[in-house]
């Protein structure tokens, strides 16, 4: 996670040894995959963003700047969620419906100093 360090690694060996892939200094810090299997991963060093990887975390593409990604989740119909941590700017939950294209903040009822540092998405509530 320090900005020299830190980014994406990979095991093949249950964990046994670890390769670096990807991403060195962006202090990754959340991951999930989208409802296509594709790799998302949040950042919350120097560059503050929501990346896609369609080749398992070799190529990255950015789909959301500018906000502290602590936390990300997926819901069963491919709605994407990033909880985001207010040192950085106001604690909202980013919500995308169109896979990355475009987002709203969904931060009604949070402190204005909350750090959304973990999400779960309840079947219940879809």
């Amino acid at each position: 996670m320090s900005s020299t360090g830190g980014g994406v690694y990979r095991s093949s060996d249950n964990g046994d040894t670890w390769e670096h892939v990807s991403m060195a200094g962006h202090g990754a810090s959340s991951f999930t995959l989208d409802i296509d299997g594709n790799l998302l991963a949040g950042t919350q060093l120097n560059y503050f963003v929501v990346y896609r990887s369609e080749d398992n975390g070799i190529i990255w593409q950015k789909i959301l700047s500018g906000h502290a990604v602590t936390s990300l989740a997926v819901d069963e119909f491919g709605g994407i969620y990033a909880g985001c941590d207010s040192d950085f700017g106001p604690s909202v939950v980013k919500y995308s419906e169109n896979n990355g294209l475009s987002w709203s903040s969904l931060n009604s009822g949070f402190h204005p100093n909350a750090s959304i540092t973990s999400l779960s998405i309840s079947p219940d509530c879809i």
